[in-house]
């Protein structure tokens, strides 16, 4: 769903937004309700998910509380802190955790286990991830997570979260992991649990 559908549709204002972040070279167009800050970032896809992670983290502070996420005309994300939720009476689809990122540079497969060790006696736990979306499917040498599917999914990283969150409703999984993997190898990933 692009920007524009996503604030001219049901459930959402626009005058509600704290912040607006275009990614890539081309900006999708905006209603022209919208009243925040527009930021337009030319980055390519393989920095998506390190921004996605910089907005998470300013909801987390309280930095904003309402923030929009698009990447062109193919996808984009609201993403909102409790308090936003509440006050506006929105309808979460899923709560998003971002993960440490891969600094090791070791070889996907092993820094899953590391992860996968990291949610041992959490709530979600290993066993409750039932689908990991990997941009372009690499293979996994080792899967840690033993309830989960592996989904190898084109797409920029707002698509495979909207799939993802999409996958976990239909199948009543409890949670999955959004990874990329960039050409640094520097693996990113985000716990994304259905609510």
């Amino acid at each position: 769903m692009s920007a524009a559908a996503a604030l001219t549709g049901p459930g959402i204002r626009p005058r509600w937004l704290d912040q607006v972040h275009l990614l890539g070279e081309e900006s999708a167009p905006l209603p022209p309700e919208v009243t925040s800050p527009v930021y337009c970032w030319p980055c390519d896809e393989s920095q998506d998910h390190a921004f996605f992670h910089l907005c998470q983290r300013s909801l987390l502070s309280g930095e904003v509380d309402l923030v929009l996420l698009a990447r062109d005309e193919s996808a984009c994300a609201l993403l909102g802190s409790p308090v936003a939720v509440g006050r506006y009476n929105l309808l979460p689809h899923a709560r998003l955790t971002a993960r440490r990122a891969n600094r090791s540079r070791m070889e996907l497969s092993a820094w899953l286990v590391e992860v996968a060790g990291g949610l041992e006696g959490l709530e979600p736990g290993p066993e409750d991830i039932t689908c990991i979306s990997l941009p372009g499917g690499e293979p996994l040498a080792a899967n840690p997570f033993p309830q989960a599917e592996v989904l190898g999914e084109p797409g920029s990283l707002l698509a495979r979260l909207g799939a993802l969150i999409r996958l976990l409703g239909e199948t009543q999984g409890k949670a999955g992991l959004l990874l990329s993997q960039p050409a640094d190898r520097l693996t990113l990933a985000t716990l994304v649990e259905r609510i």
